[in-house]
């Protein structure tokens, strides 16, 4: 037996293998391996047909049949692949059996295969961009595109801006983001079957606000001939998109305050450098409204700490800029026009201040002669008398804006002292001035005029009239008293007040107001 009379398979292709015409794509030449075995490319949808011969010299009878996978594809010598899909993708196998007779041998089956192996080429799925909504200017990102149908082969992809060709790959990084890279992005798989289907996004970029430029802090004076109308205070801001400026006043949005629609106006200006991409954002307040005449001033109740601050409404993130507005007004001093003071003790006298400017020079007189003149700025706020009869402070009053309390203490109060004195105030606006006169502490009047003003079972609601109270700090003292033998049955005092509601009555009382001092 000769080797020839053994089956030998041989694969041919058809050489009509019928494209799309509406998809056309260039295919491969189909590559014939050294052992016989095809590799071929074939698109989706197409069709084509591959014959498989067996050849051999020797009689008996011959066999063919297509395999894929183990499965009988087809029976014969043909394959035809009508609409492929991409399931079709595969090894086909065909095998070729023939019953070999020997003379001298029993007969036996002798068996060839050749090996198809074919791939299905189509065009990708659609895309996907993962981008973020917003993007940071100065800042490093990356655009990623995607598909879940990268077809076969594996896609490319095309990405565009403003349907301009931009790049090609999978990312797309931009490093560092400027605000021309704002606007719309659309990436395309793309494969040499054809194209997928686009998806596209729209990119915002973000510059945080900086302070550009405001409006300066501003001294206007109380009652001045300038009117309200005149006066706006102002701050921009320089961002991309434009931010929404919000105006405060001491840490209170102006939205917020009383009447604010009828005292201020506020408006915003918006405007975009052709250049940079960037934006400046004005905003004024101007102190106008139906609340406020056309030419009344500014009152000093306007002034204070105003801050513009820049926000995004769809990002967290603010930024503030600040402007003081002060309103001068002369000096106000205010005091008791009569002040006492214990005998041989040390005595103080006080005189509170409301000014802005701050004062910076505060004068003490008795009985029209000057006792001291200092710098209260340059002097830390501090009178320091050398007398060692004298001592004057000035410092600020606590829990009152633009208000100060000079004290004389005197040390070792005599007649000599009980005299009139006086201040002079000079802010530079104006200088204003105010007198006291002190005179010894004495026993306190006797209140009067008691009377009942709520009753019931178990408690009384007294008031009366105060005396002179001696010049020193005082109190009343209220005390319930038996009627029998004048006995003390209850004790109550209080101070600031003449009213007090004295319980805890179940007996028949009389009642007492007593005013007192340390004298």
């Amino acid at each position: 037996m000769s080797a020839e009379t053994y089956p030998k398979c041989e694969l041919s292709l058809n050489d009509t293998t019928t494209y799309d015409p509406s998809n056309p794509v260039a295919l491969s030449k189909p590559t014939r391996q050294e052992n016989g075995d095809v590799m071929m490319e074939v698109t989706e949808n197409q069709w084509t047909q591959v014959r498989c011969s067996c050849d051999g010299e020797a009689a008996g009878s011959s066999s063919l049949r297509w395999t894929k996978d183990g499965v009988v594809a087809a029976d014969g010598n043909e394959l035809n692949l009508k609409n492929v899909q991409r399931s079709s993708a595969g090894t086909y196998k065909c095998t070729c059996n023939r019953i070999l007779s020997p003379t001298y041998a029993a007969s036996f089956q002798a068996s060839d295969t050749k090996k198809l192996v074919l791939s299905v080429l189509y065009k990708p799925g659609q895309g996907r961009i993962d981008i973020p909504k917003y993007i940071i200017s100065e800042e490093r990102t990356t655009f990623s595109c995607f598909t879940e149908q990268p077809g076969n082969p594996p896609c490319d992809y095309i990405w565009y801006k403003e349907e301009q060709e931009i790049f090609r790959g999978k990312d797309y990084e931009l490093n560092p983001v400027m605000l021309s890279h704002a606007g719309s992005y659309s990436c395309l798989p793309i494969n040499k079957v054809g194209l997928g289907s686009r998806d596209s996004k729209q990119v915002v970029v973000i510059e945080y606000p900086k302070p550009l430029m405001g409006s300066d802090d501003q001294d206007l004076v109380e009652s001045s001939l300038m009117p309200a109308s005149a006066v706006q205070l102002k701050c921009q801001f320089t961002g991309s998109p434009p931010p929404t400026i919000t105006w405060y006043k001491d840490g209170i949005p102006i939205s917020s305050l009383a009447d604010n629609d009828k005292r201020f106006e506020v408006s915003q200006k918006n405007e975009v450098q052709s250049e940079s991409h960037r934006y400046i954002a004005t905003s004024l307040l101007k102190f106008y409204g139906p609340k406020r005449t056309s030419l009344k001033a500014l009152e000093r109740e306007e002034s204070g700490s105003y801050s513009c601050v820049a926000s995004f409404d769809f990002v967290k993130y603010e930024v503030q800029s600040h402007v003081s507005l002060f309103i001068k007004f002369p000096p106000e001093i205010t005091n008791d026009k009569k002040q006492s003071v214990e005998m041989h003790k040390t005595g103080r006298i006080y005189f509170k201040i409301k000014s802005y400017p701050k004062p910076f020079a505060i004068k003490w007189f008795n009985s029209s002669k000057e006792m001291i003149q200092n710098s209260f700025a340059n002097n830390g706020g501090n009178h320091q008398q050398i007398d060692e009869k004298w001592k004057i402070t000035t410092t600020d009053f606590l829990g009152e804006k633009d208000a100060y309390l000079t004290v004389l203490e005197i040390k070792t109060v005599d007649e000599f002292d009980l005299t009139e004195y006086s201040v002079q105030v000079d802010n530079t606006v104006s200088i204003g001035t105010s007198s006291v006169q002190v005179i010894a502490a004495t026993k306190p009047n006797a209140p009067s005029q008691l009377r009942n003003v709520s009753l019931d079972w178990k408690s009384v609601g007294l008031e009366w009239l105060g005396g002179n109270d001696g010049g020193i700090n005082q109190q009343f003292v209220i005390e319930a008293r038996s009627p029998k033998d004048n006995s003390v049955k209850a004790k109550k005092s209080v101070a600031n007040t003449t009213s007090i509601v004295f319980d805890g009555i179940v007996k028949c009382f009389l009642l007492f107001v007593f005013y007192y001092n340390l004298t």
